[in-house]
């Protein structure tokens, strides 16, 4: 889908991608991610975290380098790179990630209910119930879709600042030892830290929905750096 082939009523200023990238990254993994990195790095679990941080950096860079050969989405990207047949193949392969991981957010989200809540309701209500909301909200449009990530940013944005009241009665030797773990440990634990990472490469979809889009890598950077920081108080 070529930038050109978007009617200009349907795009969205390059400022909400900051909203778009972070709406995505803060769910599901904000739950289980300190479990899983203190047992594979330890009190070195900031550098898991600095260094996934640099790895998406990176990744983001590369996607709008991307986009500045071939202006589009990833499945044009794909069929001009591959050819038809196999640049499908590979759109196929994006569709079968983007499903999966919607499946694993729903699948946690209704996990949470269940232990926190209603746990004798049935897990196919809760999918019906999220089923219909998406699809409410997609039949919307992306501009809905886009207003939806805006306000769930900033109605739960109050709660970074809630940590800071607990920092007098912090102990700050909880970071010590530094640098007690080799490369191959921190890299398993921003292998851990992932699920936390994922939801900036949704920019392959709706690059093309998005005003002057090549001006918005500034913001899908300053997300990042924000989800890194709130993981790092985390």
């Amino acid at each position: 889908m070529n930038q050109a082939g978007v009617n200009e009523k349907y795009k969205v200023s390059p400022f909400y991608v900051f909203f778009l990238v972070h709406s995505m990254q803060t769910g599901l993994g904000v739950l289980s991610f300190q479990r899983d990195l203190a047992k594979a790095t330890g009190t070195d679990g900031w550098l898991s975290i600095l260094l996934a941080g640099l790895i998406v950096h990176i990744l983001i860079w590369l996607i709008y380098k991307i986009f500045r050969i071939v202006p589009g989405d990833i499945i044009s990207t794909n069929n001009h790179a591959f050819g038809k047949w196999i640049g499908n193949f590979f759109s196929l392969l994006f569709i079968l990630y983007f499903f999966v991981l919607g499946m694993t957010i729903i699948i946690g989200y209704i996990n949470v209910i269940h232990v926190w809540m209603f746990e004798e309701v049935p897990s196919w209500a809760f999918a019906l119930v999220f089923l219909i909301l998406i699809y409410y909200i997609n039949t919307g449009g992306f501009r809905t879709i886009t207003g939806i990530a805006f306000l769930t940013v900033i109605v739960s944005y109050w709660l970074l600042f809630v940590p800071f009241y607990g920092f007098k009665y912090s102990d700050f030797t909880g970071f010590l030892p530094i640098f007690h773990h080799n490369l191959v440990e921190i890299m398993k634990g921003t292998k851990s830290f992932s699920l936390s990472m994922l939801g900036f490469e949704m920019i392959l979809m709706y690059y093309p929905f998005i005003k002057s889009a090549e001006t918005s890598q500034k913001y899908a950077r300053k997300s990042m750096l924000t989800e890194e920081l709130c993981s790092l108080r985390y």
